[in-house]
This record gives C-alpha cells, sequence and structure tokens, in this order.
C-alpha cells in the first residue's frame, strides 16, 4: 500500500503545476467558514444594506438604505470613494451586472435601476432607466438582488409578507421585466429574507455541485443559508454573537464570503485552511499521508473537489491547495 502511495503522491506531483495554475475553491462548504475580520465602516454607508463584488476590479461596493450612494472598498474593507446619489430613498440591494454597472434596488418603490458607477460622482435617479418588480408596498419589499453573468438572470429576494425569492428577465432598455417566483420560501425556516448571492458568480465553482446554488441571509434569523434553486436547505452559518443586524451579503472568486450590516461593519468570513487534512493546526506532508490513506479507503472526507465520488480529481486539487498553504 504505501509503494501505491508513494507512486500516486510522485504522479501527482509531475502533473501539480498544470493543476495549480487552475487551482481555486472547488466548493462553498459553509461548515469551514470562519470570521476572519470585522471591519468599522465609515458613516457615508450608515445602516449598510446591500454589498456587491466586481471581479473586473477586485473590490468591493456597499451601500446604506439611507440611498446616500455607493461606497468603494477594497477586499480587506480600506474605504477608496464613492458614487453619490439624489432622490433615492431606500435602497436595499445591489449587484454587479458587469463593464462597470451596478444594479441598485429601492425597497419599497420595487423598482431596479440601472447605473454605472463613477468613482467621485453623482447620478440621480430620475436619470436611470429602471423596472419594477411590483407594485409599491410597505418596508418589507425587495430586500436584495443578485445577477447571474452565466444566464443573465437576476435573483431578488422580497424580505416578508410574504416572503418570495424571484426570478428575473429585465429589460432596462424597454423598463420591463418578467418576474417568476423560483421557489416559495417558507422551506428556509428564516424569519426574514435580507440579501441573496448566486454560486455561479464564482468561476470555479461553474460545472460542479454548487454551480447552481444559492445563498440567502436572514437579518432577524441572524444565520445564511446555502439552498438548491428549489428551496432545499443544504447548510446554515450561524451568525448568532456576530451580528442581530446582518443584511447584505457578496462572494468573490476565492470563496471568501462578505457580509455588511446596519451598525455599519463589514464582516469577512474565509474558509478554515482545507488543505490541513490532519487538523493539527499546520501544513506538512503528514496531511498528504492522511489524505492519501482516506483517499485510496474511499472516504468521502477526500472527495475534495466536491465532484461525484472519490477520484484522482480528488487528489490534484487536494495537492493544489497544500501547495498554495493557506495564507
Amino acid at each position: 500500500m504505501h509503494r501505491a502511495i508513494a507512486f500516486t503522491l510522485s504522479a501527482c506531483l509531475c502533473q501539480f503545476s498544470r493543476q495549480f495554475a487552475a487551482a481555486q475553491v472547488a466548493r462553498v462548504d459553509l461548515s469551514e467558514y470562519r470570521l476572519a475580520a470585522t471591519v468599522n465602516l465609515p458613516t457615508f454607508v450608515d445602516e449598510a444594506s446591500a454589498i456587491a463584488y466586481n471581479p473586473d476590479t477586485g473590490r468591493l461596493y456597499i451601500i446604506g438604505d439611507e440611498g446616500l450612494g455607493i461606497g468603494e472598498f477594497t477586499r480587506a474593507g480600506a474605504y477608496l470613494g464613492a458614487m453619490t446619489f439624489s432622490g433615492f430613498q431606500d435602497t436595499e440591494g445591489l449587484t454587479y451586472t458587469g463593464n462597470g454597472r451596478f444594479v441598485v434596488a429601492e425597497e419599497r418603490l420595487q423598482n431596479l435601476y440601472e447605473l454605472s458607477y463613477v468613482r467621485f460622482g453623482s447620478v440621480s435617479r430620475a436619470t436611470l432607466p429602471f423596472v419594477s418588480l411590483g407594485p409599491e408596498t410597505g418596508n418589507s419589499g425587495i430586500e436584495g438582488i443578485a445577477f447571474e453573468p452565466r444566464t443573465g438572470l437576476f435573483f431578488a429576494v422580497k424580505e416578508k409578507t410574504p416572503q418570495r425569492v424571484l426570478r428575473v428577465i429585465a429589460d432596462f432598455g424597454t423598463n420591463s421585466a418578467t418576474v417568476i417566483d423560483q421557489f416559495f420560501p417558507a422551506s428556509l425556516g428564516l424569519l426574514d429574507l435580507a440579501d441573496i448571492a448566486v454560486l455561479s458568480t464564482v468561476p470555479s465553482l461553474v460545472g460542479t455541485a454548487d454551480q447552481d446554488n444559492l445563498l440567502i441571509i436572514s437579518q432577524e434569523s441572524a444565520r445564511v443559508v446555502k439552498c438548491t434553486r428549489a428551496g432545499v436547505v443544504l447548510q446554515t452559518l450561524d451568525l448568532a454573537g456576530i451580528s442581530a443586524t446582518a443584511e447584505g451579503i457578496a462572494i468573490d472568486e476565492r470563496g471568501v464570503i462578505f457580509i455588511v450590516d446596519e451598525t455599519p461593519r463589514l464582516y469577512i468570513f474565509e474558509r478554515a485552511c482545507p488543505a490541513d487534512f490532519d487538523h493539527n493546526g499546520a501544513l506538512n506532508v503528514g496531511d498528504i499521508f492522511a489524505f492519501l490513506i482516506a483517499w485510496f479507503a474511499g472516504n468521502p472526507a477526500a472527495n475534495y473537489d466536491g465532484a461525484s465520488g472519490v477520484e484522482v480529481g480528488d487528489v490534484f486539487s487536494f495537492l493544489a491547495a497544500w501547495f498554495a498553504g493557506c495564507g
């Protein structure tokens, strides 16, 4: 068995350089996530209600529910500048759609507005193209939105009375939208729905079991759920003791999860080091042997790439993560 392990390890190391170049997050397992940092945000985004990640700039964009504008931040939470708004009143949703464009959701109006972000610029709501997702309502309307570049669809959540998870085809050129209930959210067991993220925005998850899954955050329940597009809850991330007012969620291409709350603060959640396979708090050759022993035994813990079954791709994925380290 040891000879077989050594042979497999040698073969994997020979192919490492090719596999390492493509190594990225292979799954979003909420049980692996830990709070890595908490950042106090400037008052410009007071009562922070939504956060979006722009993969073209590698930066975060945050709005508060007072409609003052969009703040731009590094992924570590350093403030870089802002674009100011006029005419907005209850901005609760934000998502990036590409080419410097964002879509903002007004909760009570239940409208989505499209704009191009300009740092230190300004924009009036009255000048923007928009689509309606429903009639004007009270303080229980559209709380969060997410754009999926792969399909061109938007996903939105309505807070309560009733809760809704919506799939939206939006045409800002004609100010028209088709709105469909993706699923009925009673299955989520959440007191309210505050924001949504789609995992297919993480490029390395496309084609994996997580491709079509969603992250939905609830302020009143103080947790994040990962669910299917049919509303089946797969995992939860408990925010109790961390924040009682968390309202916005986003994820970057590394699988890092960003959450904002009304205080306002930014919370950065990262995976505990998945390559520390023997759980001794350090990366060393023991992790490789522990993984390979589990792999040869067909242990589900060795299903490292998240694909179906334990197979050779898991070895390549594990070695890439081990060499990349946990910094």
